[in-house]
């Protein structure tokens, strides 16, 4: 016989149900790629019993280690169960492998140990089981699983099943033979079985497919019956000179269903080898013994038909053949086809190893799916999927389409054995079940919000039941069908194969557009179910905020469009999820906003920073539901990234203008500065901008660069993009280029006007303004080597002016330079020569007329020194001073002689000033006012050129203060304006005291004159 094991890891409902939603979400796309596929999505069970295996290390063939099973009791009461741990051959265990009458207390953790070996190299399951009775007297069974792959040099344990179990030699292909030479006949039969684990006994396999082998050779073929039982009744005699080997193959294949592994193999198991078989009867049973891995084939292929049967005696319908993969490579079942052009070309069902493989209404549930695929002709877009694909449960709220197919698959779960507790919110208890349960609400407990059962699927298996069952059906009231519609799936039947509903309200639509009967209770049991008779119009809703992505800190106003197109009043709930995970974890905002109300402050101070979509649920008086989920996100950023910060090394202020048409920006961002900061920009001659939302590539490192730009004002838009994806304000940056020199100055000319030389041009027009005219003026030759003039001058001027001199030629030129310090390329042509007509040493103001104005300018500066600031002019004779002789120089050479007398007549007025004001001897005179508080004036008289200081001295003799006057002419220095000020303080600038003080007169460094001074307070 062929005994053997199989088995898969289990852990704790949350570690499988986030193993189950991170598979799906890789296992989808993945389907996706070969072709539009129609995937079941996975229903989630919440076992009595949680737990998991666990192995102390990997072991290697030879080495002895510990597995561990933890378990958690989830019931509310106390239990006495027995637990094995069953091992597959090639693994033998080293301890007792099976507790008896072990006391589980309610809600309680237990572990349980055994030790085995590693026989031999392979690929094995490693299995426990606990065996328990409900608290309705129901014996309940749990799986738990591990798998392990282990070999002489090496080991490792597997979370999922390997594609294949070790569970000996497989024979080679059999091939056929020709007739031999008869010796005899031969009668061979058997029975076929499997090790049910659910049931701890061995139960018949239905009608595989049966091969018999005489070695290699096929012999015959048949199928065994419901019961197992195959027949080769007097088969051919053997080859005489063959010595006989008969095996017999069990292929589990027939016309309705064939198993293979994952690499599309069918599954043949085979017997031991009978030898010497010549003639006579032999009994070859084939048995898959509890420690034979590929048990559970026997399990699947027996549900597989009476899910098949089912259909073909209740409504003489067949669908075709399907193929099941077992064990498929995740920790769930699913059905799914692949189609072209809208027509399925292929479709599997694929069973998990481990708890799915012993648990028939998965196959019951699967198949459903492959029953109404076939119903709608196999045409992709007729059949109901809807949207929700991933882990989902009897009270899920979903949305039509899916609620539909996933509650016809449950239904099937029920009526394939006319049995409700099939159906049933938690694993192995009673209630709530298919026939009486508040799934409607969106809750096991029926304490849920939702109002509209025909998007639960749990209410549309429900529905479908009530319609289906009898009173002979197995419930919680035996003998009774309390919903007074009986044995009508026929009609649901004909309602999937003519009209190919989507969904269960429109089951009732056409039940009323056919006149089928029972009407009445049908709308009972929509009723009942809470779900509408008639297509409810569900409430729109359209988010209005955010109308772009957009930032909040502590609060953001969302706003919002809805109505009801029937008039119904409905609520609105308000919740956010992180846009990178699913919609099903979203957090509440609010609830039962009511229909009137347009907008809602959420309050986002507590609200992890992140990017947020809003999601509405609209629920209408009718159960109608809308879910809407805004396109754009919320952004929550309690620190948001602020507009970036633009500066240029190149290009340092905006109001200057650069000739570099390659300038370097630097960008800056707050609070924080990355390398990696996307940003997007704008480049024009706008001052107003905004950036699109695209990264721009040229912007490396916060740094970006431009090269050859045109001349002109540019205006730079910048905004980057925070970690979070949204994008800050514009920040503008303005740079000015002119990297074009200035035009050559044109049209200069000369001006004179007495001795002074004017030169002259025309403004130069030029895009960033002339800063600046360079002038050169040369004499007397045009070379411009021995240059008088070399200088710079404001670009508001156009002409520059110098004294000349006689006797002298001047040549000009001229260059622009802009405010980008741009030069013109070549200087203005040379001005042509100008020279200075001659002027007489006595013509004093140059206007080549000798009068008494000339006469006068003298006398101003007579008595003064050239080199102490006299005009030079008024020094005729050039003796370095202005006296008697350089006016009797400049009259003696008036051009009018009738102003020789004039002129007389000023000299002795000059002379008679001067006697006046030229003091006899130089002194001090007393100060004013005596005594004085806080200040005096101190007068004095100078009778010739000299440095005059005056020195303040306290009565014992201290020096007070040192008041430097200078050098001063001859002269009376007598009032405020002319005498030495006092401010009464000391050198240190403090206020002295009352009392006297001395004042002497220095003069050329000698000490002169003595004055008392007396200072009252």
């Amino acid at each position: 016989m062929v005994r053997s094991t199989i088995q898969v890891s289990s852990d704790t409902r949350a570690q499988i149900k986030l193993a189950q939603v991170r598979f799906f979400a890789l296992i989808v796309p993945f389907l996706l790629a070969f072709g539009s596929t129609d995937v079941s999505a996975y229903r989630y069970y919440s076992p009595n019993v949680s737990g998991y295996l666990k192995l102390a290390h990997a072991p290697r063939v030879g080495e002895i280690t510990t597995l561990t099973l933890s378990i958690h009791s989830e019931l509310d009461q106390n239990i006495v169960c027995q637990v094995l741990f069953r091992l597959p051959r090639g693994i033998t265990s080293q301890s007792p492998d099976t507790f008896d009458y072990v006391y589980l207390p309610s809600l309680s953790d237990e572990e349980f140990r055994v030790r085995l070996l590693i026989d031999q190299p392979g690929q094995y399951p490693l299995q426990a089981s606990i065996y328990f009775m409900d608290s309705y007297n129901r014996p309940v069974a749990e799986h738990f699983y591990l798998y392990l792959h282990s070999s002489t040099a090496s080991a490792e344990i597997l979370t999922f099943p390997p594609k294949q179990f070790s569970v000996g030699e497989i024979m080679p292909r059999a091939r056929k033979q020709r007739q031999a030479e008869q010796i005899g006949r031969v009668n061979v039969h058997g029975e076929i079985s499997y090790f049910n684990d659910n049931e701890k006994k061995e139960i018949p396999i239905q009608n595989p497919n049966i091969i018999l082998y005489n070695g290699q050779i096929i012999v015959a073929e048949t199928y065994a019956d419901d019961q197992g039982s195959y027949f080769f009744n007097d088969l051919p005699g053997l080859d005489k000179d063959q010595i006989p080997n008969l095996v017999i193959g069990v292929r589990f294949s027939n016309d309705l269903l064939s198993i293979s592994d994952r690499r599309k193999k069918i599954y043949e198991i085979r017997s031991n080898i009978i030898q010497n078989v010549v003639k006579g009867e032999v009994v070859i049973d084939v048995v898959l013994d509890d420690r034979n891995p590929n048990r559970a084939l026997g399990n699947i292929y027996n549900a597989i038909q009476r899910a098949h049967n089912f259909f073909l005696n209740r409504l003489g319908w067949s669908r075709d053949h399907i193929r099941v993969v077992w064990p498929d490579s995740g920790r769930f079942s699913y059905y799914y086809a692949n189609q072209f052009g809208g027509k399925v070309t292929g479709e599997e069902i694929r069973i998990a190893a481990g708890v799915d493989q012993w648990r028939n209404i998965t196959m019951y549930h699967e198949y459903g799916h492959s029953v109404m695929m076939a119903a709608y002709d196999y045409q992709y877009e007729q059949v109901p999927r809807g949207n929700h694909q991933t882990l989902h449960r009897l009270e899920t709220v979903s949305d039509l389409e899916f609620a539909f197919s996933e509650g016809w698959a449950e239904f099937c779960e029920a009526a394939v054995e006319d049995r409700a507790l099939n159906v049933t919110g938690r694993w192995g208890e009673k209630t709530p079940n298919i026939e009486a349960n508040n799934w409607w609400t969106g809750s096991n407990n029926g304490e849920g919000e939702n109002k509209d059962g025909s998007v639960v699927e749990g209410t549309v298996a429900s529905i479908l039941w009530d319609v289906f069952d009898t009173s002979n059906s197995i419930d919680m009231t035996p003998n009774i069908d309390d919903d007074k519609i009986a044995d009508k799936f026929d009609l649901v039947w004909q309602i999937l194969v003519e009209r190919k509903p989507k969904n269960i309200v429109d089951i009732a639509v056409v039940w009323q557009e056919l006149g089928f009967p029972e009407m009445l209770n049908l709308k009972e049991v929509y009723k009942a179910n809470h779900t509408p008779l008639r297509p409810n119009t569900n409430p729109e809703f359209e988010f209005v905020t955010p109308a772009e992505n957009a930032v909040a800190d502590k609060a953001f106003k969302v706003d919002w469009q809805a109505h009801d197109p029937e008039g119904d009043d409905f609520t609105i709930d308000l919740y956010y999820y992180n846009n990178s995970l699913d919609e099903r974890f979203s957090k509440l905002i609010t609830k039962s906003i009511p229909h009137d109300t347009k907008s809602y402050i959420w309050q986002t101070i507590f609200v992890k920073d992140g990017k947020y979509n809003l999601r509405s649920v609209i629920t209408d008086s009718h159960g109608g539901v809308n879910i809407v989920n805004s396109t754009k996100y919320v952004i929550v950023d309690h620190t948001p990234l602020q507009p970036p910060k633009i500066s240029s090394t190149t290009h340092l202020r905006s109001d200057k203008w650069y000739s570099n048409d390659s300038p370097k920006i630097d960008l800056v961002t707050d609070p924080e500065n990355q390398n990696d900061r996307k940003y997007s920009f704008v480049l024009d001659h706008q001052p107003l901008n905004i950036p699109d939302n695209f990264p721009d590539l040229m912007i490396k490192n916060n740094e970006l660069r431009f090269s050859g730009l045109n001349d002109g004002i540019w205006w730079l838009h910048v905004r980057s993009k925070d970690r979070l994806g949204y994008w800050t304000s514009t920040s503008h940056f303005e740079f000015r280029i002119d990297n074009s020199p200035p035009k050559m100055v044109s049209n200069s000319s000369w001006e004179t006007s007495n001795n002074q030389i004017t030169l002259k041009w025309e403004p130069v027009k030029d895009l960033s303004g002339i800063a600046a005219y360079h002038v050169q003026i040369d004499t007397d030759t045009r070379i411009f080597l021995d240059l008088i003039v070399d200088k710079r001058i404001d670009g508001s001027k156009t002409s520059y002016s110098f004294v000349g001199e006689h006797k002298r030629n001047y040549y000009g030129r001229i260059k622009a330079i802009d405010n980008a310090q741009l030069e013109s390329r070549s200087w203005s042509r040379i001005t042509p020569a100008i020279r200075l007509p001659a002027l007489l040493k006595w013509d004093i103001n140059h206007d080549n007329v000798v009068d008494i104005t000339d006469l006068v300018l003298v006398a101003k500066d007579f008595g003064s020194r050239i080199d102490q600031g006299a005009n030079g002019r008024s020094d005729v004779n050039t003796d370095g001073i202005v006296d008697l002789f350089d006016l009797i120089l400049v009259a003696s050479k008036f051009s009018d002689p009738k102003a020789v007398a004039l002129a007389s007549q000023l000299i002795y007025q000059t002379l008679a000033k001067i006697e006046e004001f030229h003091p006899k001897k130089t002194r001090l005179l007393p100060n004013f006012p005596n005594p004085f508080n806080p200040d005096t004036w101190i007068p004095f008289d100078v009778a010739d050129l000299a440095d005059i200081s005056i020195l303040i001295y306290s009565l014992d003799g201290h020096i007070v203060r040192r008041i430097e006057l200078g050098s001063r002419p001859a002269g009376h220095y007598r009032t405020r304006d002319q005498a030495a000020y006092w401010t009464g303080r000391n050198s240190n600038g403090d206020i002295v005291a009352s009392g006297m003080y001395f004042v002497i007169l220095k003069v050329n460094g000698i000490y002169t004159d003595r004055q008392k001074i007396v200072i009252k307070k």
